[in-house]
C-alpha cells in the first residue's frame, strides 16, 4: 500500500514473535507476519444463522509476497457441523488488501464491514465502509470513505439500536510501537446510519503531544465506549485509553483504564444485564479486566489473569445478575470468568488444542457449557471448540 503505514507492517515481514511465559519478551526471526493470511474475524449470530466475515488473501491462504492482496470473505454456516457447512464466497474484490475486516449488526439486521483499502482510493490508505442487509445483500456498496478527502485506518465498528460508530486511526509516525515499527498519530471516529449517511466526524483524541492509535469499540443501547492505546516513551507498553461516546455524536468523558499494557493486546464488549462495559487486556504483569460503567467510571479491576491473545474478542454469557466471560488465553488455553455488576473472579483455564496466532479470534457461546471459536491460521479459519465446565 502507497502509505507509511503499510510500509511498516511490510518491514514486519522480516520478523515473528518469539514469546516466554511472559509475552512481552521478543525476538526476530525471517518468517512473515501472519496478518498477510488473514487479517480481521468476525462472527455475527443473525436470529438463528451464523455468518463469519474475516480478510484473507485466499479462501486457503497463502504465504504473502509483495503487496498484500486481502478479499474479504463471508461464510454462513451452522454450528452443529461447520466443516461441511463453511464454504467462504468472496464479499469485497480488490486488487490491493481490505484488511482488517470489522463488522457490526444494528437492531433492524443491517450489517455494516468497515476496512482500510488502497484500492478503492489509491493516492492514500483510507478507512471506507459498506452496507448490507441481514441476508449481506449490497444496500451501499462497500468503498465509501469515512474521512474525506483521504485518511484513517485500524478502523473497527459496533452498532447502538439502529446506529453505528466507526472508530479509526489518522496518520503514522515511525518509530516506538510494537517492535519498533511506529505508531498511529490521532483517533477519529464517526456516526454512520443504516442508509450510509454520516454524521459529523469526531475527534476521538487529536493532539500534538501524544501517539494515538489501534481504536476498537462496543456499543450499548445508549451510547458507545471506544478504547486505544497512546505510545509511552519510557515504557515497552502503551497506556490504555477510553472515551464515551453518545449516539448525537459527542465524546461524553475520555478516561485511562490501564498503563503500561502490551500494544494491540485488548479487547472491549457490553454486558446489557449488567449495565457495563468489560475490557480485558494484557499488561506487563498479566492479564486484567476491568468493569466500566454507562458514566466512564471504572467499578471493579482485577489483574494479574493469564495472558490475553492479541486481536482476540472476549465471549460473553448473561445469566441476569451475573455473566460467563471467556477469553484465548497465551498461548495454547482459555480463561472462563464469572462476572457481575462490581466483581470479576477467574473460575479456571482450559488447555486447548490450538496456538493462538494473532491474525484475529472471535466466536459465541453455543450452549451454556461450550464455546465455539473461529480463529484465523495460515492454513485458512479454524473453529475451536471448547467445554468450559
Amino acid at each position: 500500500m502507497k502509505n507509511i503505514k503499510r510500509t511498516a507492517f511490510l518491514l514486519l515481514c522480516i520478523f515473528t514473535i518469539v514469546i516466554s511465559v511472559k509475552p512481552n519478551t521478543n525476538t526476530a526471526e525471517e518468517v512473515s507476519d501472519s496478518r498477510g493470511w488473514i487479517h480481521g474475524v468476525n462472527w455475527i449470530t443473525i436470529d438463528t444463522e451464523d455468518v463469519l466475515i474475516f480478510s484473507s488473501n485466499g479462501y486457503r491462504p497463502t504465504k504473502p509476497t509483495g503487496e498484500w492482496n486481502h478479499n474479504i470473505y463471508y461464510s454462513w454456516f451452522n454450528t452443529d457441523n461447520i466443516t461441511n457447512t463453511f464454504k467462504p464466497k468472496v464479499l469485497v474484490d480488490a486488487k490491493l488488501a481490505q484488511e482488517p475486516s470489522s463488522a457490526a449488526i444494528n437492531s433492524n439486521g443491517y450489517i455494516i464491514i468497515t476496512s482500510e483499502d488502497s484500492e478503492f482510493h489509491p493516492e492514500s490508505l483510507d478507512q471506507t465502509f459498506g452496507i448490507f442487509d441481514s441476508g449481506l445483500k449490497k444496500v451501499i456498496t462497500y468503498g465509501k470513505k469515512l474521512m474525506p478527502p483521504q485518511g484513517g485506518h485500524s478502523g473497527h465498528v459496533a452498532a447502538s439500536g439502529d446506529k453505528f460508530l466507526v472508530t479509526f486511526c489518522d496518520g503514522w509516525i515511525d518509530g516506538g510501537g510494537a517492535y519498533n515499527l511506529g505508531t498511529g498519530d490521532d483517533i477519529y471516529s464517526r456516526i454512520v446510519n443504516q442508509d450510509g449517511t454520516m454524521g459529523s466526524l469526531i475527534k476521538t483524541q487529536v493532539s500534538e503531544k501524544s501517539r494515538d492509535w489501534w481504536p476498537i469499540v462496543s456499543g450499548s443501547d445508549t451510547e458507545w465506549l471506544q478504547v486505544w492505546q497512546q505510545y509511552n516513551e519510557t515504557s515497552s507498553g502503551g497506556t490504555l485509553l477510553g472515551a464515551i461516546t453518545s449516539k448525537s455524536g459527542k465524546i461524553v468523558k475520555k478516561f485511562p483504564i490501564t498503563k503500561n499494557n502490551k500494544y494491540y493486546y485488548y479487547d472491549v464488549g457490553y454486558i446489557d444485564s449488567l449495565g457495563v462495559y468489560m475490557v480485558t487486556g494484557s499488561r506487563m504483569d498479566g492479564g486484567f479486566v476491568s468493569l466500566i460503567n454507562k458514566k466512564g467510571t471504572i467499578v471493579a479491576e482485577k489483574t494479574k489473569l493469564p495472558y490475553t491473545v492479541r486481536e482476540a474478542k472476549t465471549l460473553i454469557n448473561e445469566f441476569g445478575q451475573y455473566a460467563t466471560a471467556v477469553y484465548p488465553t497465551y498461548n495454547t488455553g482459555a480463561a472462563v470468568l464469572k462476572i457481575t455488576k462490581n466483581s470479576i473472579t477467574l473460575k479456571k483455564t482450559v488447555k486447548v488444542e490450538v496456538t493462538w496466532d494473532y491474525m484475529g479470534t472471535d466466536g459465541t457461546f453455543v450452549s451454556d457449557t461450550k464455546v465455539i471459536f473461529a480463529t484465523g491460521t495460515k492454513n485458512g479459519i479454524k473453529f475451536v471448540p471448547i467445554k468450559i465446565n
